[in-house]
């Protein structure tokens, strides 16, 4: 991001609404270029996704990391997590786990793709540079 006193753009990818007190902050060097570029990815994120689906993402990166545990969802869940699906941010994984011996299963599990676990990763850590690795995979 360039300022556009500086000769930035004033598309929206090189734009921020930020309150008075933040573009103080920013304005007289106590917020970086990096803080405002990861705010900035978050609320795209958010924005485009949805709460529900932010709230899903970190729910599973930090069912990942203990390891072993899995989130299993229903086919009336499946509605809910189509964005993620569709965006490559979770998969389907370890198969199917219903009752019974039809091929008709009520609950299935989910995990996130490598895509996802960067990206959530990135959130997490601030870094405006993996976060654009992110969302450029």
């Amino acid at each position: 991001m360039c300022w556009v006193k500086d000769g930035g753009s004033d598309t929206p990818s090189n734009l921020i609404a930020l309150c008075p007190n933040c573009h103080a902050l920013h304005t007289a060097g106590h917020l970086p270029s990096s803080a405002i570029a990861v705010w900035k990815s978050v609320l795209t994120s958010i924005n485009s996704v949805d709460r529900t689906g932010v709230d899903y993402l970190l729910y599973l990166h930090r069912l990942s990391a203990n390891q072993g545990q899995r989130y299993r969802y229903s086919v009336d869940t499946m509605l809910l997590l189509a964005r993620l699906f569709n965006a490559g941010l979770i998969e389907q994984g370890g198969g199917a786990h219903g009752g019974g011996s039809t091929s008709y299963s009520s609950a299935f599990e989910i995990k996130l793709t490598d895509s996802g676990q960067r990206l959530v990763a990135a959130w997490l850590a601030g870094d405006p540079i993996a976060l654009a690795e992110a969302f450029s995979a």
